[in-house]
């Protein structure tokens, strides 16, 4: 290796080392991203509560002709999306999940 070769290498180490942090990353060291101003949130829309399945259980259950099953509530039944229609077995395991509402 000639002298200005060594020279040209030394100046790129230089340069190379003001660019990378101490623990080897290059490029500026940003700060962590502030937590939101109300607190952590969680992923997602926020799910059912027993008040909101039961006022949509019953909507979908009186929208039902007898005999009633879950295939045949599902269709009826309304998303938190506002979409019409549900998987049955989705349905059947959100209904035991929100204490299984029944029509008064």
């Amino acid at each position: 290796m000639n002298e200005e070769t060594e020279i040209i290498l030394d100046d790129l180490r230089d340069e190379w080392m003001s660019i990378v942090d101490e623990e080897g990353h290059g490029g500026p060291v940003e700060e962590p991203p502030k937590a939101a101003p109300d607190g952590p949130r969680g992923r997602g829309r926020p799910g059912w509560t027993d008040d909101l399945f039961r006022e949509h259980w019953l909507e979908a259950w009186h929208a039902t002709k007898p005999p009633r099953s879950f295939p045949m509530v599902a269709a009826n039944f309304r998303q938190l999306d506002g979409g019409l229609g549900i998987d049955p077995d989705h349905l059947r395991k959100t209904y035991w999940k929100h204490g299984s509402p029944t029509p008064e």
